[in-house]
């Protein structure tokens, strides 16, 4: 038996190639122990400086927040779709004071890339046909697109504190998607960099802050967050920084001296194949911890006399009628808080979905958003200094 394993042992390395960073391939798949692209990193890092020096960075890095939009920014992507921003960081065609006129029902929502609106036009982002219906019926109304790519439901807390809360909002919409393990990351570039994304980098590398459940509640690390200067040595030393623990995509079997065997390690990747096997290992405690922060999140919002709304936003399986991936955090944010669930109301053709929405789901989430808005304003949403 041992000569047979020998054999296939030697014949996986034959057949495998590595790369400049000692990346083991086999059949262009990478196995573990997994080899950080470094040199793609350094590459990167030094486009993100040059693009930063020519004021054309669309995420500048933050060291309380990760990563925000530019301020004051116009810029296309690759399917020439133009994005603007403010200059406060928000996706606009407009500026806006600190404080709401006095008749004006201010509307402040938050979330990641679905919220932002990539991947389409302004005039087709879910942000902006809610503003427009609602201002068609009469309503004196104006939306801030707090959204950035990438976030999770922690950054989305951060930035409401940082950034969003001091516009004084009337209300404050939360769009919820089901990627829960973004709360459980911080040094993004793992993600994006792991086997299940091809080993390859791209994107958002920036590192990020990460609430940790305690005894006294909820505990922030990892904040300030890395700079820019310091990101390659961080990702070069990861199995030594004392916070791998905490990230979910660090890989805590690769100091295993089992993997110096290809063969063994072969046969592990076959057991884990796709970021779902990762997520659904830590379901249960990424459910405990989004708990966590939507409630921290909301009783802030209170506090500051605004209403709080979450706003689930469904991927093509949950639209087909697929029951949610994380059950007790949909449950409790049902029965806590007002809820619009988009569910029952998007399309299950394929066409209608690539990394994001696309047309013409922008305007039938707008069209429910300020439905429930003006149901709301005939109830509890009733800014406090409009009665």
């Amino acid at each position: 038996m041992s000569v047979s394993f020998l054999g296939v042992e030697l014949g996986i390395r034959a057949i495998g190639t590595t790369d400049a960073d000692g990346q083991f391939y086999f059949n262009e798949r990478p196995l573990r122990p997994y080899a950080f692209p470094l040199g793609d990193l350094k590459t990167y890092i030094e486009e993100i400086k040059d693009q930063q020096a020519d004021d054309n960075l669309h995420w500048l890095p933050d060291d309380q927040l990760g990563w925000i939009p530019s301020p004051s920014l116009i810029w296309e992507d690759d399917y020439a779709i133009e994005y603007r921003h403010n200059r406060i960081g928000i996706r606009a065609d407009r500026e806006f004071e600190k404080l709401p006129d006095e008749d004006v029902i201010r509307i402040a929502l938050f979330g990641d890339s679905f919220t932002y609106g990539a991947d389409t036009a302004l005039e087709d982002s879910w942000a902006y046909h809610m503003e427009q219906i609602l201002v068609s019926q009469g309503l004196n109304v104006e939306v801030m697109n707090f959204g950035v790519g990438g976030y999770g439901l922690d950054q989305s807390y951060l930035r409401w504190q940082l950034a969003g809360q001091e516009y004084q909002p009337d209300i404050v919409v939360l769009g919820y998607i089901k990627d829960l393990s973004r709360n459980a990351n911080m040094f993004r570039g793992l993600l994006r960099a792991s086997r299940l994304e091809g080993n390859k980098l791209g994107g958002i590398v920036y590192s990020k802050p990460r609430f940790i459940q305690s005894d006294d509640g909820l505990k922030l690390i990892n904040s300030p967050t890395v700079s820019l200067d310091g990101l390659y040595d961080a990702y070069a030393n990861l199995d030594s920084n004392p916070l791998r623990e905490y990230d979910v995509y660090y890989d805590s079997e690769q100091s295993n001296p089992l993997l110096v065997s290809k063969f063994l390690s072969l046969l592990l990747d076959t057991v884990i194949t796709d970021q779902d096997t990762i997520r659904n290992q830590h379901l249960e405690a990424h459910q405990s911890l989004a708990i966590d922060i939507v409630d921290m999140f909301a009783n802030d919002v209170k506090r500051a006399g605004s209403q709080f709304v979450v706003m689930y936003m469904p991927t093509q399986e949950d639209a087909r009628g697929e029951e949610p991936d994380s059950p007790r955090l949909y449950q409790h944010l049902t029965e806590a808080y007002a809820m619009v669930d988009m569910s029952d109301r998007m399309p299950i053709e394929k066409q209608y979905y690539d990394r994001h929405y696309l047309p013409p789901i922008g305007e039938i989430i707008g069209e429910a958003m300020a439905e429930y808005i003006v149901e709301c304003l005939e109830d509890t949403c009733q800014p406090i200094r409009l009665k």
